[in-house]
């Protein structure tokens, strides 16, 4: 018995039994905890009471939604209040798409003009707010928003001192922006083709078959052979012009020819 007590007494195991059960308790206070938080959060907000807010905008705000609608309604829809993230991808290329989402992240345009058709958005509207304080974090400055639409190709207009915009400075600031939106380069289209940087093995691979020269008579061959059968071909059927009419050079706003073509915007606007 006395050497049974040693054992289970012993310096060793009574430390890995104190530190056991002070685990058990630390993770049970814990559960406890969480559950007791839920619970007080939960009769909080059941006490909470609401009321509805007699404007969704005012002032300026107010002012200039209704002067967006008086000038493009019939044919655009105004839409107050929309996140970067819901305009603009990040899903681009190669690069780091978790810092290009970061910079767009939380952040959100006053005005959306969007296609009525198809939703899709035409132009995006920033006001200047006098009393907030400037925020310094990267994306959130009306320059940095600008950069990112413009890789977009998307018109983005800054209004200052919008208490003060009139009709006239509207259709004005906006054919200036969709103007310079207009003359950038479309963006290209379509997955980018993989070079021997992307993948090495692949193209060192081709590169090697390509060298070989077991396969290069075999190649020359079926080449010849091809040739000569379409050589034969041609000379069968009567000749037809293959010239094709050469197409009209599309301008870099075409992204947006289902909303407005360049004719369109510039008797829209006058």
């Amino acid at each position: 018995m006395e050497a049974f007590i040693e054992e289970y007494l012993s310096p060793d195991k009574v430390l890995i039994t104190v530190a056991v059960l002070a685990t058990a308790a630390l993770f049970l206070v814990s559960v406890l905890a969480g559950v007791t938080i839920r619970r007080r959060a939960r009769d909080a907000m059941d006490r909470c009471r609401y009321r509805p807010r007699k404007h969704l905008m005012v002032g300026a705000e107010k002012y200039c939604f209704q002067l967006l609608n008086d000038l493009f309604g019939q044919r655009f829809y105004v839409i107050p209040g929309v996140a970067l993230s819901s305009l603009l991808s990040h899903k681009v290329g190669l690069q780091d798409r978790r810092a290009a989402y970061g910079f767009i992240k939380n952040k959100t345009v006053d005005f959306v003009l969007c296609n009525q058709r198809t939703l899709r958005p035409v132009c995006a509207v920033k006001l200047e707010d006098e009393k907030a304080k400037p925020d310094k974090t990267p994306g959130a400055s009306p320059e940095d928003m600008e950069k990112f639409f413009k890789s977009a190709r998307i018109p983005f207009v800054y209004i200052e001192n919008p208490a003060k915009l009139t009709r006239t400075r509207v259709i004005d600031e906006f054919s200036r922006v969709i103007y310079e939106t207009s003359t950038m380069k479309p963006l290209p289209r379509g997955r980018r083709k993989k070079t021997a940087e992307d993948t090495p093995a692949t193209y060192k691979t081709r590169q090697k078959k390509s060298k070989d020269p077991d396969d290069s008579p075999r190649k020359a061959s079926s080449s010849k052979s091809r040739a000569t059968s379409a050589s034969s071909e041609l000379a069968s059927k009567p000749h037809k012009s293959t010239t094709t009419p050469s197409k009209p050079t599309t301008p870099a706003y075409e992204d947006y020819e289902d909303d407005l073509s360049d004719e369109e915007l510039e008797k829209y606007f006058e």
